[in-house]
């Protein structure tokens, strides 16, 4: 079996490193390490500036952990350089009268979706539009395949 190739959104970190935050999703996010374990983690650039931030920085214990995610071999850091100016078209090229969620970073993750060098097979979002859109491409978002 080849090895696996995830791409991770804000919420799957915040829920890890905030667990308080996301008490409800607690057991998902412990089988989702689980799952990842052995596989290349795809953390895009836009999500961290999502996570990373002063309440992480209190916590030296989380931000250590959240450091050796970083620095293992099999984490890669995906610059958004290649799809931050097509994101940005998209977002405001969106129906003007639309009234709703629009998000930068999530048109940004959609255009590494898309991307079909980066091999990307597996996706890990709570959200589902974000998880809608990843099917589409045919990556996974199923903890059971």
């Amino acid at each position: 079996m080849n090895k696996q190739r995830v791409l991770t959104d804000s919420g799957f970190w915040i829920a890890l490193y905030e667990p308080e935050k996301e008490a409800e999703r607690s057991e998902l996010v412990s089988d989702i390490i689980d799952m990842i374990a052995d596989a290349d983690i795809c953390i895009p650039w836009p999500t961290m500036y999502e996570f990373v931030n002063s309440r992480l920085g209190r916590r030296k214990d989380r931000l250590n952990q959240f450091k050796k995610i970083l620095e293992n071999p099999n984490t890669f850091k995906i610059d958004d350089a290649p799809y931050k100016n097509i994101a940005i078209e998209k977002l405001f090229g969106f129906n003007r009268g639309y009234i709703g969620d629009i998000s930068l970073v999530d048109e940004v993750i959609k255009g590494i979706l898309t991307d079909t060098s980066l091999n990307i097979n597996y996706f890990v979002s709570f959200d589902e539009a974000l998880a809608n859109f990843a099917r589409s491409q045919g990556i996974n978002v199923d903890l059971n395949r």
